[in-house]
């Protein structure tokens, strides 16, 4: 997963998201770990440091420091361990230190908390929250979905319009809904909800929430 200067380019336009984090500086080893186990557990990801939230680039301080103390929170504080590839890239002078991370064939990864609790951590849109529900299960099963043969026309379509929406989502909070889809497609809000129910039993979409408040996102 390396990285050339366009490719970081390319990420900090982008902004914040599922598969991108930014901080200014380190912060506390449980607080990484918990980020870098999130995106092993869910689309894999890229931590950046050195830069700040809307994108500006102060450079990361001490950047050999930084890059050691993230291989070490990576082996040490995330179990099983990761092994994220770690580089240290000048933008226009100004280092930046970035830990990429793939998804992981070995998830679900766990981590402890400052409470002393452990969770296993997810990306949702550009946050890390703890896995619950279907979406832990579905970790702790080492499920994958096993490919769109058997789906028909209706449920490929809801996985490529998830797909599309990425990190925005379409409904008010931006999040994927049944209720969002059904809208955009003009057919029945009940149609639309069992097309996304049979994709998250076959995995290929994680549920979040309850009721009418349930929210999907991909693996």
């Amino acid at each position: 997963m390396d990285l050339d200067l366009d490719d970081l380019r390319a990420l900090i336009a982008a902004g914040e998201g599922s598969k991108v984090e930014f901080k200014r500086g380190l912060p506390r080893a449980p607080k990484v770990a918990r980020t870098l186990a999130a995106f092993a557990n869910t689309r894999g990801g890229h931590f950046l440091v050195g830069v700040e939230d809307r994108g500006g680039v102060p450079g990361a301080p001490h950047p050999p420091d930084t890059a050691r103390e993230l291989r070490d929170i990576a082996a040490h504080f995330v179990r099983p361990a990761l092994r994220p590839t770690v580089q240290i890239l000048e933008l226009d002078g100004r280092p930046v230190v970035v830990a990429s991370v793939p998804l992981s064939d070995r998830r679900p990864h766990e981590v402890d908390r400052e409470d002393g609790t452990v969770e296993i951590p997810v990306r949702l849109g550009s946050s890390t929250r703890a896995a619950r529900g279907a979406a832990l299960e579905a970790l702790r099963r080492g499920r994958s979905p096993s490919g769109t043969a058997g789906l028909d026309a209706l449920e490929r379509a809801v996985l490529e319009w998830v797909a599309r929406q990425g990190d925005a989502g379409t409904d008010s909070q931006g999040r994927c809904t049944p209720q969002a889809y059904a809208k955009s497609r003009n057919i029945g809000t009940v149609r639309a909800r069992r097309a996304f129910v049979k994709l998250e039993r076959a995995g290929h979409l994680i549920g979040h929430g309850a009721g009418s408040q349930r929210f999907y996102s991909r693996p």
